[in-house]
């Protein structure tokens, strides 16, 4: 047989075609199914992030065995069909295979860990985890950036050392009058000193913001620095809660 002829049936394509409707329409269902099933949200939300991927997975499947019941006669043609199908999927996720690939290096030259601190670009924070394709880190604002390996494979990454990793916290806070600012800002000083989450190697910042009025009390702004960055809020509340005199060294 020619190599270059061209033979197929078109009774066969008709088959594929309509096989590939009824897999679009049972995909259409299964989407549309989840979303009535009694699931509990977590589980719900890792389906729905699941799904597009199942679905291009079975596509692809589909589109393959089609193409090998099709041109299963025209080796030729077979394989220039094959070859450009993996070349469109290649093309397709190649952000991925990059992401992956760098991160694998990145992991084999340094050891990241969840807890480091890291500046890539300007953009700063703490890793909260580690994924296949990226890190996820937390910036002092609270924000969750995802950082892909492939550009951090690119760009220059500073990570601080462990004493350096620290996060910082601003909230206010009213004392008494009757207790000087200066003595106040020796008290919360001590008290965040004493909380386990809180950053020994700095002390925290407080600030005088004034008297409130008819209330009888200062207001202060305080700065705290914490280990963890989930732990921000306990060392406020701590100090919010202790009793003025506990640590009191007079």
């Amino acid at each position: 047989m020619d190599i270059l002829t061209f033979d197929i049936s078109e009774l066969l394509i008709v088959k594929y075609v309509l096989l590939g409707l009824v897999l679009i329409v049972i995909l259409a269902a299964l989407r549309k199914g989840l979303g009535l099933t009694r699931l509990r949200p977590v589980n719900r939300d890792r389906l729905n992030r699941a799904l597009p991927l199942i679905e291009a997975l079975v596509g692809l499947l589909f589109l393959m065995a089609a193409i090998h019941a099709i041109f299963k006669d025209q080796p030729t043609y077979l394989m220039i069909l094959f070859s450009a199908l993996m070349l469109m999927v290649i093309w397709s996720f190649w952000f991925a295979i990059q992401d992956f690939v760098s991160g694998l290096i990145l992991k084999w030259e340094d050891t990241y860990m969840v807890g480091d601190s890291l500046s890539v670009d300007g953009t700063s924070g703490k890793i909260l985890k580690i994924g296949y394709r990226s890190l996820e880190i937390e910036t002092p604002e609270g924000q969750r950036v995802k950082m892909p390996y492939a550009k951090l494979a690119r760009s220059q990454v500073i990570k601080a050392d462990v004493d350096e990793s620290v996060w910082t916290h601003t909230f206010q806070i009213e004392l008494p009058v009757n207790i000087s600012p200066d003595e106040a800002a020796r008290w919360i000083r001590l008290t965040a000193a004493n909380h386990i989450w809180s950053a020994v190697n700095r002390s925290p910042a407080v600030t005088w913001l004034g008297a409130v009025e008819d209330s009888g009390h200062n207001r202060y702004e305080v700065t705290v620095y914490a280990l963890d960055p989930s732990r921000r809020n306990a060392i406020e509340m701590a100090i919010k809660t202790a009793q003025y005199g506990e640590l009191n060294t007079h």
